[in-house]
This record gives C-alpha cells, sequence and structure tokens, in this order.
C-alpha cells in the first residue's frame, strides 16, 4: 500500500512535539543546587514597574516579560539598577506557572554572570517565594 503525500504531509504534522522539559525541579531544588554550583552571582530585592502579555495564551503557555528597578542587593554585588525578566512559557518549558506581576509587586531576582553581558536574571520568583526558600536553606545549613 502506498501512502500518498498528503496523507504522510498531515501525520507528520499531526505528530506530538517532544516535551523540552524532562524533570520539573521545584525553586526549592533549583536555587539551593545553584548556590551549591555557583551559578548564582548575586540576588536582589526588585520592584515591578511594568509588565505585558509577549502574545497569545497557547494551551498553558501564557508568555509575559516584566521590567523592574533594583531596591536592594541582598546578597553578592551588582551594578544593575533595572532588570527585565520572562515567564510563562509553560510546562514544555519547566516555567513553574507564576502569572504576570503587576507594577508595584516585589520579586526576587537570582543574576548568574554572563561572559560578555556581566550579570544577568537567571530566575526571578515573587518575594514571598523567595524568602521562603532561603529560609529554608538556611534552616538546612544549619542543621549540617
Amino acid at each position: 500500500m502506498r501512502l500518498s503525500i498528503p496523507l504522510i504531509a498531515a501525520l507528520a504534522l499531526s505528530a506530538v512535539p517532544a516535551q523540552a522539559c524532562r524533570v520539573m525541579r521545584p525553586p526549592l531544588d533549583r536555587i539551593g543546587g545553584a548556590y551549591q554550583s555557583k551559578i548564582i552571582a548575586s540576588v536582589a530585592h526588585v520592584r515591578v514597574v511594568e509588565s505585558r502579555d509577549l502574545g497569545q495564551p497557547r494551551g498553558d503557555a501564557k508568555p509575559w516579560e516584566a521590567t523592574a528597578r533594583v531596591e536592594r542587593v541582598v546578597r553578592g554585588s551588582n551594578p544593575v539598577r533595572k532588570v527585565r525578566f520572562s515567564q510563562g512559557w509553560g510546562s514544555a518549558a519547566c516555567d513553574l506557572g507564576y502569572g504576570r506581576p503587576q507594577p508595584g509587586d516585589r520579586w526576587a531576582a537570582y543574576f548568574w554572570n554572563h561572559p560578555e553581558k556581566g550579570q544577568q536574571v537567571w530566575l526571578a520568583l515573587p518575594l514571598q517565594v523567595s524568602d521562603e526558600i532561603e529560609g529554608e536553606l538556611r534552616k538546612r545549613h544549619r542543621a549540617r
């Protein structure tokens, strides 16, 4: 039996794409592992000044971008005063699912050292989530 080209094309287009996220790590594990691997160069508390959607939602992806002002560097040193970060890329991208922040919301930005661009946002979390994670990591460190 010979398959026609339109049928082959239809089958190819209907294939389910492979998932990019193999292991969904919770924020506590991501931050703890990044500290152990010395990925995190600095941490700053930031206040969102604006946010916007980055297109139409698709599946569980609702991408957004936020611009925030650094209020206080709480770990390391960081000359950056204004940051931009995005999330909402969906479970296939191991996105944590935090909704788009509103102006005035406070977040924690975790920075890494980009070899050419200097410190860049590696991960941003709502400040309350970050505070809980940092407290748990301190508690674990003291228990050693």
